[in-house]
């Protein structure tokens, strides 16, 4: 099922807990998921199940709580795939 598709979302810590199956379930209705969270290899781990379910993910390491890196993860995201149409925090 498709109902995300076209759609771009942002997900701060996803790396793990819900924030993790936030990310899944949104890649598996078909967004471009952009997955974000300051431990990397919970990222990559993250990233990995999702395009092995044929699914479209990128991971970027950020911290919330910094202002430049919000930015980043902002810009990457729009280089990626373009502007994000859904943010989950």
């Amino acid at each position: 099922m498709a109902v995300l598709s076209g759609q771009v979302a942002i997900v701060t810590g996803g790396g793990r807990g819900l924030g993790r199956a936030v990310a899944e379930t949104l890649a598996r209705l078909g967004a471009s998921v952009v997955v974000a969270s300051r431990n990397a290899p919970e990222l990559d781990d993250v990233v990995r199940g999702i395009r092995k379910a044929r699914g479209h993910a990128l991971a970027q390491t950020a911290d919330v709580s910094d202002e430049r890196q919000v930015q980043e993860l902002v810009l990457a995201t729009e280089r990626w795939v373009g502007p994000a149409t859904i943010l989950v925090n």
